[in-house]
């Protein structure tokens, strides 16, 4: 693929990325922080501490999902159990919005395909802003997550980016960057990644598999 972008291009979008989904669970702790120390009332103080807990709860399962998703992981795991891998999405999912279900062959779920999965899930929420059903099904070597939803957001953005050999890096914000960084890592799997409205327009696919 041709690219008309450089390394740091794409570690500073991702690193943009991260800094924009954590800021506001680790502000609100701080807030709650700050409550707790004016020590107005037992109530007060009690609400802070839940808002406290939720928000770094809240931040610990985004960086639970991204440090396998975006991180490196070498020497300490060649696989992941299924109950591993849901234990991540799920805890993820913590608004619940989003309906999970996962098809998964266990005899497929090593470090690459764990990856895709997980970043396949990403880019399905953003297919779904207010909230739906996600269904990922990993077998025969192809990786498939179908959207459905009230609400589908407009696609056509992220089947531009599966479809092209040729990227503008000025193109690309803090969330379309899940989708390029998603496409980078299939293509390094020798993997294409498509997306694709169902018959009837109730749902989408997006469905990685080898090329």
């Amino acid at each position: 693929m041709n690219k008309n972008f450089t390394e740091i291009d794409l570690i500073t979008l991702l690193c943009s990325k991260l800094c924009h989904d954590l800021i506001n669970p680790i502000s609100a702790a701080l807030n709650g922080c700050e409550m707790i120390d004016e020590n107005i009332n037992d109530e007060t103080n009690s609400l802070a501490g839940s808002l406290v807990r939720e928000s770094l709860k809240r931040a610990s399962s985004q960086i639970g999902l991204y440090r396998v998703a975006f991180g490196v992981v070498r020497g300490v795991k060649t696989s992941f159990m299924e109950e591993e891998l849901l234990k991540i999405l799920n805890s993820y999912n913590d608004n619940k919005k989003i309906k999970l279900d996962l098809e998964i062959d266990k005899n497929d779920l090593n470090i690459e395909s764990t990856r895709l999965i997980l970043n396949l899930y990403l880019v399905s929420l953003q297919l779904l802003p207010r909230g739906g059903s996600i269904l990922i099904s990993n077998k025969n070597s192809i990786i498939q997550s179908t959207c459905s939803g009230d609400y589908l957001a407009t696609f056509n953005d992220i089947s531009d980016i599966f479809k092209s050999k040729d990227i503008e890096i000025n193109d690309i914000d803090i969330k379309l960057i899940q989708i390029l960084f998603t496409k980078l890592i299939a293509e390094q799997a020798a993997k294409s990644i498509f997306i694709k409205q169902l018959d009837g327009g109730e749902g989408i696919a997006v469905k990685i598999k080898s090329l």
